[in-house]
Protein backbone atom coordinates (compact mmCIF):
# COMPACT_ATOMS: atom_id res chain seq x y z
CA UNK A 1 0.00 0.00 0.00
CA UNK A 2 2.93 2.32 0.79
CA UNK A 3 5.98 2.33 -1.51
CA UNK A 4 8.86 0.52 0.21
CA UNK A 5 11.04 3.64 -0.10
CA UNK A 6 8.51 5.57 2.04
CA UNK A 7 7.63 2.71 4.39
CA UNK A 8 10.86 3.04 6.37
CA UNK A 9 10.07 6.67 7.19
CA UNK A 10 6.53 5.80 8.29
CA UNK A 11 7.89 2.95 10.39
CA UNK A 12 10.35 5.27 12.12
CA UNK A 13 7.69 7.93 12.73
CA UNK A 14 4.98 5.69 14.21
CA UNK A 15 5.55 4.29 17.70
CA UNK A 16 5.02 0.54 18.09
CA UNK A 17 4.85 0.07 14.33
CA UNK A 18 6.73 -2.50 12.36
CA UNK A 19 7.68 -2.77 8.73
CA UNK A 20 6.72 -5.93 6.86
CA UNK A 21 7.46 -6.23 3.15
CA UNK A 22 5.61 -9.03 1.39
CA UNK A 23 7.51 -10.08 -1.71
CA UNK A 24 5.56 -10.72 -4.92
CA UNK A 25 2.50 -8.96 -3.52
CA UNK A 26 0.65 -6.08 -5.14
CA UNK A 27 -1.49 -3.24 -3.83
CA UNK A 28 -4.01 -5.36 -1.93
CA UNK A 29 -2.00 -7.68 0.33
CA UNK A 30 -5.04 -8.55 2.45
CA UNK A 31 -6.71 -10.05 -0.63
CA UNK A 32 -3.60 -11.55 -2.23
CA UNK A 33 -2.11 -13.05 0.94
CA UNK A 34 -4.98 -13.13 3.47
CA UNK A 35 -3.48 -15.85 5.65
CA UNK A 36 -0.15 -14.07 5.96
CA UNK A 37 -1.73 -10.68 6.63
CA UNK A 38 -4.13 -12.13 9.21
CA UNK A 39 -1.26 -13.91 10.99
CA UNK A 40 0.79 -10.70 11.08
CA UNK A 41 -2.11 -8.65 12.44
CA UNK A 42 -2.89 -11.25 15.10
CA UNK A 43 0.77 -11.41 16.18
CA UNK A 44 0.86 -7.61 16.47
CA UNK A 45 -2.37 -7.48 18.46
CA UNK A 46 -1.23 -10.28 20.77
CA UNK A 47 1.96 -8.34 21.54
CA UNK A 48 -0.01 -5.18 22.34
CA UNK A 49 -2.27 -6.84 24.89
CA UNK A 50 -5.83 -6.02 25.83
CA UNK A 51 -7.14 -2.56 24.93
CA UNK A 52 -8.14 -1.89 28.52
CA UNK A 53 -4.53 -2.45 29.59
CA UNK A 54 -3.25 0.16 27.14
CA UNK A 55 -5.42 3.14 28.09
CA UNK A 56 -3.01 5.62 29.62
CA UNK A 57 -5.35 8.45 30.64
CA UNK A 58 -7.81 6.28 32.53
CA UNK A 59 -10.56 7.28 30.11
CA UNK A 60 -11.94 4.85 27.62
CA UNK A 61 -12.88 6.04 24.18
CA UNK A 62 -15.79 4.61 22.26
CA UNK A 63 -16.78 5.19 18.69
CA UNK A 64 -20.31 6.21 17.84
CA UNK A 65 -22.02 5.84 14.53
Amino acid sequence: IIPVRDAKEFNNAIDDSRLVVLEDTGHIPMAERPGTVNDLVMEFLDEQGEAEDNISSGESSTATA
